[in-house]
C-alpha cells in the first residue's frame, strides 16, 4: 500500500509540475494580452481625434452677395463675392476662379439660384470644359457637385451659359476642400 501511495503522490507532483508550468504559461499570455488592451485603449482616443480632425490644406466657401442680381456676361465666370473661408488662399472672389493650390483630390459644389419666372443653365467648368450642370427655374435653385483630382494651374469656376440673371441675396455658392493631398 506504501508503493501505491507513493506512486500516487509522484504522479499528483508531476500533474502539478505540468499544471503550475502550464498555468505559469497561461498567466503570462494572459499579463501580455492585458498589457497589449490597456495599450488599445489608451491610444484609441488619440487615434480617434486625430481621423476626426483631419488637416485642410485647401479649402474655399463663397457666395453670391451683390445686392439685387449677378450681372456677369454669359460665357464669363459668376464671381461669387462673398468669402467666408480661403484657406490655401486658392478662390479668387474678383474673378470668380479657383486655382488649386495644392495637387489632390478635390470636392466641388455649386448652386445658383433665379427669381421669378427666370430660367438660369451654368456649368461648373475645369479648364474650360463643364464638369456638370446647375438648372434654375422659377424661384429654385439648381446645384451640382463633383469629386475630381486638380493640379496646380488647373482653373475651375461657374459659367452662365443661358438665362438673363443668377439670384445674389446669399442664395447662389460656390464651395470647394481638398480631400487628399497628392504633393
Amino acid at each position: 500500500m506504501e508503493m501505491f501511495h507513493t506512486l500516487f503522490v509522484v504522479v499528483f507532483l508531476s500533474f502539478e509540475v505540468v499544471f503550475a508550468d502550464d498555468n505559469l504559461v497561461l498567466r503570462q499570455r494572459l499579463d501580455k494580452l492585458e498589457n497589449e488592451l490597456n495599450e488599445l485603449k489608451s491610444t484609441r482616443g488619440k487615434n480617434d481625434q486625430k481621423r476626426l480632425q483631419p488637416s485642410l490644406h485647401v479649402a474655399f466657401s463663397a457666395v453670391l452677395d451683390a445686392h439685387g442680381q449677378n450681372t456677369a456676361s454669359h460665357n464669363q465666370p459668376i464671381k461669387y463675392d462673398k468669402v467666408y473661408t480661403n484657406i490655401g488662399n486658392g478662390y479668387d472672389n474678383s474673378s470668380g476662379v479657383f486655382h488649386p493650390p495644392e495637387n489632390g483630390l478635390y470636392q466641388l459644389y455649386a448652386s445658383i439660384a433665379v427669381d421669378g419666372d427666370d430660367a438660369v443653365h451654368a456649368f461648373l467648368e475645369k479648364n474650360g470644359q463643364p464638369l456638370c450642370a446647375c438648372t434654375a427655374v422659377h424661384y429654385s435653385t439648381g446645384s451640382c457637385m463633383v469629386i475630381i483630382p486638380l493640379v496646380e494651374g488647373d482653373t475651375v469656376w461657374m459659367r452662365e451659359v443661358f438665362g438673363t440673371h443668377v439670384r445674389a441675396g446669399k442664395l447662389s455658392a460656390f464651395t470647394g476642400l481638398l480631400l487628399g493631398s497628392s504633393n
